[in-house]
């Protein structure tokens, strides 16, 4: 049962405090009086709060607003539901911020974290706790995804970033159990994302001089285009080697072909942004009338180096992909590529034009 008792300090006496243990949950809390028969006086309802709670521990919360609101403290009832069931927006805010101050995402994954903020800010105010996301909040949240016009890629990385956050407040004892299953968004087969050399060189010759460049060395390095604003060249045993922080800013070493150095050293004297990259992109490859993205130019260099040989391991640590799976994504196959993977690689891998 619950004990009162008061602090003392040399002739100095402070408030009394009762410790007290609700659904297996002992805690010590002032009771905000100095005064004895008061504090005595809240020992028969706190006892009988105990006894409630021990023969049904489901009243356990209900009992522990009843005990704050008896000692008149029912600030304290905010406070202490705050530590196991936070603010939701703000905790989840929190989180993202606190994954990009340690490194742990970089830019541009903590704006998609940031915008996925933004998402949720249409089901939920700033005061809706972490208990009040449902199933049913979920699902709302899911069909704005889908009326905003998201690609079915799209919500699964969006579905990710609720899974990764209900998953911290697992391990950390916010959360005791997960909340509600998120299902994994099934995401249409995607047809090969391969420029053939000839498609590519009508790109080319529709950008501009130093867009050019930064097309041909992302062929050449298999590069993510925000990676060559985080790229550092090093020089060892006479061979040049790329210093690359890429995504989580875990980093990876790619060898840079003696056909890349002079696009290194033009894109170091002329830094782009990477949507002006992807604007110069589009805009080439609209002029050409081929079908393509900027990003096509890392799954063309994927499998043209599974073309020219190199093994799976090897592409999958150029590529800086923690898993195979996600490699062999890359090096998927249409009939017409993989007749001329084993009739003639030529068509695939052209290595005969030099940039003049």
């Amino acid at each position: 049962m619950c004990r009162i008792y008061q602090n003392q300090k040399g002739r100095v006496k402070y408030n009394f405090t009762v410790q007290l243990t609700l659904g297996g949950v002992s805690k010590r809390v002032s009771l905000g009086t100095k005064d004895k028969t008061l504090a005595y006086a809240y020992k028969p309802d706190i006892e009988r709060f105990e006894l409630a709670t021990r023969r049904d521990p489901d009243l356990t919360n209900l009992y522990w607003k009843k005990f704050y609101a008896l000692i008149g403290r029912e600030d304290l009832i905010e406070i202490e539901r705050a530590k196991n069931d936070p603010l939701f927006l703000d905790h989840f805010e929190s989180w993202i911020n606190q994954k990009y101050k340690m490194n742990l995402v970089c830019k541009n994954t903590y704006d998609t974290y940031l915008n996925c903020l933004d998402n949720l800010q249409y089901v939920f105010n700033r005061k809706h706790y972490l208990s009040d996301f449902s199933q049913d909040k979920y699902d709302e949240l899911y069909g704005i995804w889908v009326d905003q016009g998201y690609k079915p890629a799209t919500i699964s990385i969006r579905a990710r970033i609720i899974k990764a956050y209900f998953n911290w407040c697992l391990k950390r004892g916010i959360l005791k159990v997960f909340p509600f299953p998120i299902d994994k968004v099934k995401i249409p087969e995607r047809s090969p994302r391969f420029l053939y050399p000839d498609d590519f060189e009508r790109i080319c010759n529709h950008a501009n001089p130093v867009g050019e460049h930064y097309f041909r060395f992302l062929r050449l390095t298999g590069l993510r285009r925000f990676e060559v604003g985080n790229m550092e060249r090093i020089d060892r045993n006479g061979k040049s080697w790329l210093r690359i922080v890429g995504k989580g800013n875990k980093e990876r070493f790619v060898k840079l072909p003696k056909s890349a150095e002079i696009h290194y050293d033009i894109i170091k004297a002329n830094p782009r942004v990477p949507n002006t990259l992807t604007q110069y992109f589009i805009s080439a490859s609209r002029k050409a009338n081929v079908k393509a993205r900027l990003h096509d130019l890392r799954h063309t260099f994927a499998f043209t180096q599974v073309a020219k040989g190199v093994s799976l391991f090897e592409l999958q640590m150029m590529l800086g992909h923690s898993k195979s799976d996600t490699t062999m994504i890359y090096l998927k196959t249409d009939p017409d590529m993989l007749m001329d993977l084993v009739d003639n690689k030529s068509k695939l891998v052209d290595d005969s034009r030099v940039f003049a």
